[in-house]
C-alpha cells in the first residue's frame, strides 16, 4: 500500500470498522438532519433526536476576537478559523461564473450581473459543484458555518431555534425561470453537523468524501432517494496464514519409507496412481488451520531429489517429491523456495521444483525464475475473494554456489537492492497488498540482525504491506513495524529433525487482508500462534499448533520437554 503522504498514511491508520460507519453517520448530521428549503417546506431526515455539541457565541465568524469554538464528536473543541478554509476558489456553472472570497460565496450571469449569492450570515468554508442527485444537472453544495442550528422553518418538534456555531452542508440546484436571489432553489439543507468536517472531495465514483476533524476518519456518502446517505463498501476479506522452514532431515524421510515399505502389499497409505511416500503425516494435525484460511503459505527449505534417485540430508539435500504432494494435499497455496539450500541440486533441482508443483493447480511457487525475467514475471500476483496480492521471495545468499551463465532459471537473492525494488514498486501498482517472503537472519540466534532491520525499513519505504521470514530455525520477534507493518522476522522450523530444544518450536503466522473501495487494503488481526515438532523415537515428526499440544503427547517426545517450557521460551 502506498505510503507516500502523510494523508493517506494517517487515514490508513485512522480508520475504524466500517460497521461504525452508520454511527458516524448520524453523528455528523445530529441524527435529525434538518433544515428548509427556499419555498418553506420543512426537511428532516429521520433519526433520534440529539442536541448538536457545540459552543454558543454571538461572536462572528473571522473577528480575530473571542474567536468561537465548535465542540468535536470525540470532545475535542475546534476554533473553526483554525481550520483549512478556502481562500479564493472559481467555477463555471449555471450558465454563469461562481466564485468564492471572504468566506462568501456568488455567481455571477454572463453579462457580469450577480444572479444569486450566499447569505450575509453564513461563512462558507469552501463550495462543490457536481451533479450530486444524478439528475443530469449541477447542484453548487457549500460546506457553511452559521448560527442556528436550523434556519427559519425549524422541524415541528423544535420550539425555539438557538443562536449556536454550527458547520452545515446545503445543496442548490438552478430554479429555471427565476432571477436574482430565486436564481436557486435548496434542496437539502443539514442541521449543525455534531462532527466538524475538516476536508470534503467529491467524485462520480466515490460520491462525497468528508474527513473528520478529530481523528482523520474518513466517509462517503450519495444521493439516495432525498438527501445524502452513508455509502457503505462491501469489504473483502482474506485470511493469511504462514509457516516456517519445512526441512526433511533423513528421520523424516526414513520413517516415510519404512512404513511404506510395512504396508506395500496392502497399499494402506500410498495415495493411487503413484509410487511416492505419504508424508500428510507431517501437516495431518495442523491441518484444519490451514482449512480454515483463505491462504496458507510455507517454506519449503530444501529441493527435491530426482526419481531414483538417493535422498540426501544435511550438508546438501535431495529430498523426497512426496513431500509436494502432501502439501498441496494439506491445502498450501503458497510455496516459498527462496533459500540458502535451493542450489544444493543444481540448476535442475530449480527446474524439478517447478515442474513438481505444477502438477497441483493453485499452487504458486515463489523465489524462481527464469535468469533474464522482466519485472512482471518475477513478481506474483494471486487474486483471492477479489483482492489481488503480490508475492515476492528472496534469500540472504545461497550458501556459496552459483548457476551458469546460460542457466534458464535463477534463485531470488536480496544481492540487488534495485531490483528488489523495482519488484516492490511494480506490487504497489499491480496489486493491493504486498507479502514479502524472506529468507535472512542468523543461524540460532533469536537477535534479529541489523540485515533484517536494514531490509525491513527498505521493505516498510516501498510500501510492502507484510513481511515474513525464516532461516535462523529459532522463533523471533514479531511486531507492528511502525504500528503498521507486521513483521514476523523468523518463524523458525515448521517440521524438522533438528534436535535442539529452540528448534522444535516454531510460529505460525496469520493476519487478515481487508479492503474496500474507498480505503483500499489494510492488514487487521495479525497474530503470531506457537507451533512445535513433535518427534517420537519411534520416528513419526508432525506440527501441531501448542495450544492443541497436551501432556500425552509431550511425554513421548524424544526430546526432554514440558509445555510450560515450550509456552516460556514462546513468551521470551
Amino acid at each position: 500500500m502506498s505510503r507516500t503522504t502523510d494523508k493517506s498514511k494517517k487515514n490508513l491508520m485512522l480508520l475504524t470498522a466500517l460497521a461504525a460507519g452508520a454511527a458516524f453517520f448520524a453523528s455528523v448530521f445530529s441524527d435529525v438532519t434538518g433544515g428548509e428549503r427556499e419555498d418553506g417546506e420543512i426537511v428532516t431526515v429521520s433519526g433520534a433526536v440529539s442536541d448538536p455539541e457545540t459552543v454558543s457565541s454571538d461572536t462572528a465568524l473571522g473577528t480575530g476576537q473571542n474567536s468561537p469554538s465548535v465542540s468535536g464528536g470525540d470532545g475535542s473543541s475546534y476554533n473553526p478559523e483554525a481550520l483549512v478554509w478556502t481562500d479564493h476558489k472559481e467555477a463555471d456553472a449555471f450558465d454563469g461564473h461562481v466564485t468564492l472570497d471572504d468566506k462568501k460565496t456568488v455567481i455571477t450571469a454572463a453579462d457580469g450581473n450577480i444572479v444569486w449569492e450566499s447569505d450575509l450570515d453564513w461563512q462558507v468554508q469552501d463550495f462543490i459543484i457536481c451533479d450530486v442527485d444524478k439528475d443530469g444537472e449541477q447542484e453548487l453544495m457549500l460546506l457553511v458555518w452559521k448560527h442556528g442550528n436550523f434556519g427559519n422553518h425549524k422541524p415541528f418538534f423544535v420550539e425555539e431555534n438557538d443562536n449556536d456555531l454550527g458547520q452545515h452542508i446545503f445543496i442548490f440546484s438552478k430554479r429555471e425561470g427565476e432571477e436574482n436571489d430565486l436564481f436557486l432553489r435548496s434542496e437539502w439543507m443539514s442541521s449543525a453537523m455534531h462532527d466538524v468536517v475538516s476536508d470534503w472531495t467529491y467524485s462520480e465514483a466515490d460520491g462525497l468524501e468528508l474527513t473528520r476533524a478529530s481523528n482523520g476518519t474518513v466517509m462517503h456518502y450519495a444521493w439516495q432517494g432525498w438527501g445524502l446517505k452513508e455509502m457503505i463498501p462491501e469489504v473483502k476479506t482474506v485470511r493469511f496464514i504462514a509457516f516456517g522452514d519445512m526441512i526433511a532431515h533423513e528421520q523424516i524421510w526414513r520413517y516415510a519409507t519404512d512404513v511404506a515399505d510395512a504396508v506395500d502389499s496392502a497399499d494402506e497409505i500410498k495415495t493411487s496412481d503413484t509410487t511416492r511416500e505419504d508424508y500428510d503425516f507431517l501437516f495431518e494435525n495442523i491441518k484444519y488451520r490451514i482449512d480454515e484460511a483463505d491462504i496458507a503459505a510455507v517454506v519449503q527449505e530444501t529441493p527435491f531429489a530426482a526419481d531414483g534417485e538417493a535422498y540426501r540430508a544435511y550438508p546438501d539435500f535431495a529430498s523426497p517429491a512426496g513431500i509436494a504432494e502432501a502439501e498441496a494435499g494439506a491445502g498450501f497455496d503458497i510455496i516459498a523456495c527462496a533459500t540458502n539450500h535451493m542450489l544444493d541440486e543444481g540448476a535442475d533441482g530449480l527446474e524439478r521444483m517447478i515442474d513438481t508443483y505444477g502438477e497441483y493447480d493453485g499452487v504458486y511457487v515463489l523465489g524462481i525464475c527464469e535468469g533474464d525475467a522482466a519485472v512482471e514475471d518475477r513478481v506474483e500476483i494471486c487474486e483471492c475473494n477479489g483482492i489481488k496480492i503480490a508475492l515476492v521471495d528472496y534469500t540472504y545468499g545461497l550458501n556459496g554456489k552459483a548457476l551458469s551463465a546460460d542457466s534458464k532459471l535463477k534463485v531470488r537473492t536480496l544481492d540487488d537492492e534495485e531490483q528488489v525494488r523495482e519488484d516492490l514498486a511494480y506490487s504497489e501498482e499491480n496489486a493491493d497488498v504486498t507479502v514479502v517472503f524472506v529468507h535472512w537472519g542468523n543461524e540460532y540466534e533469536k537477535q534479529i540482525s541489523d540485515e533484517e532491520l536494514k531490509w525491513t525499513e527498505i521493505f516498510y519505504e516501498c510500501g510492502v504491506d507484510a513481511v515474513i521470514g525464516s532461516h535462523p530455525h529459532v522463533l523471533q520477534a514479531f511486531e507492528l513495524y511502525n504500528g503498521e507493518m507486521p513483521v514476523y522476522y523468523s518463524l523458525g522450523n515448521f517440521v524438522s529433525g533438528q534436535d535442539k530444544t529452540e528448534c522444535i518450536l516454531g510460529g505460525m503466522a496469520s493476519f487478515t487482508i481487508e479492503y474496500d473501495r474507498f480505503n483500499g487494503a489494510r492488514i487487521s488481526d495479525a497474530e503470531l500462534e506457537p507451533v512445535i515438532t513433535h518427534q517420537e523415537a519411534r520416528g513419526i515428526y508432525t506440527a501441531y499448533l501448542l495450544r492443541d499440544y497436551d501432556i500425552t503427547l509431550a511425554d513421548r517426545h524424544r526430546l526432554d520437554i514440558s509445555i510450560p517450557q515450550m509456552w516460556r521460551m514462546y513468551d521470551e
